[in-house]
């Protein structure tokens, strides 16, 4: 059998630099693909608990109005319904209103 000779193999300076260029491009492109990927469950994770909170507030107005919304629905008045009233507690919460030293 004949022998040829050993292949030989050259790497230049540009083949290491283009070799670093394609590596930190692929990893730039897989931190930028995980922080698109943390930031849509980190908003998923706010709009379920955005959700959990609406449906928890609609069940305490539910629970506490004591059927309010069922009259309010047939055309009863609803207590507190005024805007005057609104703002007055409001006012009140606030502490706007009262008098100084606590008379």
């Amino acid at each position: 059998m004949l022998r040829r000779p050993p292949t030989t193999l050259s790497i230049t300076a540009e083949d290491v630099a283009a070799y670093e260029d394609r590596r930190a491009g692929e990893a730039l492109l897989a931190a930028q693909q995980a922080r698109a990927e943390a930031e849509a469950q980190a908003a998923e994770a706010r709009a379920q608990a955005r959700a959990q909170a609406a449906a928890a507030a609609a069940a305490n107005g539910q629970a506490g109005n004591g059927g309010a919304s069922s009259s309010a629905s047939m055309g009863g008045a609803v207590p507190g319904a005024s805007p005057s009233a609104g703002r007055r507690a409001r006012d009140e919460r606030i502490g706007l209103g009262r008098r100084p030293g606590g008379r």
